[in-house]
């Protein structure tokens, strides 16, 4: 089934968001999120298991000649209508557990077969760290505005 150009810009978008929160470490067979500057990742971007899949696709012929394997696999086997596509890490490749928060729509699996992104994934845990983030900061300024109301008021 061919996609629409518009379903093709879109996914094209998706992974081009993707690229700019993760990246590959080749040192470390890792894939994750890129370090940000903490305004910026107060309201960090969640992505999808087959968005990454097609991010690496896209970007590894830059380590193909380094001899490192492929990151991921997925089993193209079709499936009953709502069921997704399984995708497992492979080579000795992994996420940080933290970062596994910000991807959905799993499932995606370890090379064990141990599961790291359940299909229903809705990255709550994500939402949930992100509210604590902006609950933080706004008890930072409410301090600040505080403080400065009190000296204001109290030694003047």
């Amino acid at each position: 089934m061919a996609l629409t150009p518009d379903e093709e810009r879109m996914k094209s978008d998706w992974v081009k968001q993707f690229g700019e929160d993760w990246e590959f470490r080749a040192e470390t067979k890792e894939i994750a999120r890129k370090k940000k500057p903490f305004y910026l990742d107060i309201w960090p971007k969640q992505h999808q298991v087959p968005i990454m899949y097609l991010w690496i696709k896209i970007n590894w012929s830059q380590f193909s000649n380094r001899n490192l394997p492929f990151p991921m696999d997925y089993d193209n086997v079709p499936k009953a209508p709502g069921q997704r596509v399984l995708y497992a890490l492979q080579g000795g490749w992994t996420i940080p557990k933290n970062d596994l928060n910000y991807l959905t729509s799993g499932p995606l699996y370890s090379e064990n077969w141990e599961l790291l992104v359940p299909e229903n994934a809705y990255g709550w845990k994500a939402k949930l760290m992100r509210g604590w983030k902006v609950a933080l900061w706004l008890s930072i300024i409410a301090g600040i505005v505080w403080s400065t109301y009190w000296l204001l008021n109290n030694h003047s």
